[in-house]
């Protein structure tokens, strides 16, 4: 689907201020982009994705290390603004492919936590037991998940389950650079 003026301009006007990342430049300042300019960054956009392919001085990230309780820190990368303002305006298109794809046992969705999801099973092996039924469960630390993820085979399934093809590898190749 090609990007349109309407849907940059809705992932614009989503963009929050907040940490500037790369280049010290918030991306909520494509907010007061005139419209040539902004003509100017729809093609842009269009460009990478009819290529598939980020330009080089947009792949970057910042990392900052906020602190967590425990004394450690934790690394939070900080994303070009083109990045950002690409992804906020395919947003709408990932949460669709989402909302129809979500099952009643996923809980890793939008509108859900953590906790939410220990309570609901919590009380499903509650209700379980009083029913005289046995469970099990299963705890799994998933501390360093994301650093094991299989990204060949993430693709491999994502494409089988018809996420947006463009959201998918500008993604990929945004998180991956050169390894994908």
């Amino acid at each position: 689907m090609l990007l349109t003026a309407p849907v940059l301009d809705e992932g614009i006007r989503v963009l929050k201020s907040g940490a500037v990342g790369v280049y010290n430049c918030e991306p909520c300042v494509y907010k007061w982009l005139d419209p040539a300019s902004r003509a100017a960054l729809l093609n842009l956009l269009r460009d990478i994705e009819a290529h598939l392919a980020w330009p080089v001085q947009a792949t970057g990230s910042v990392t900052a290390l906020p602190p967590k309780p425990d004394g450690t820190f934790r690394p939070i990368g900080l994303l070009s603004g083109l990045y950002r303002t690409w992804a906020a305006a395919r947003r709408s298109e990932v949460r669709g492919w989402e909302a129809k794809k979500a099952a009643f046992w996923d809980t890793a969705v939008a509108k859900s936590s953590a906790l939410r999801a220990a309570m609901r099973r919590s009380f499903m092996v509650e209700a379980s037991s009083c029913l005289g039924a046995s469970t099990i469960q299963c705890y799994w630390d998933l501390q360093k998940f994301y650093d094991n993820v299989d990204m060949a085979r993430m693709l491999r399934e994502a494409t089988r389950l018809d996420h947006p093809a463009t959201c998918l590898l500008l993604g990929a190749a945004y998180a991956h650079g050169a390894s994908l």
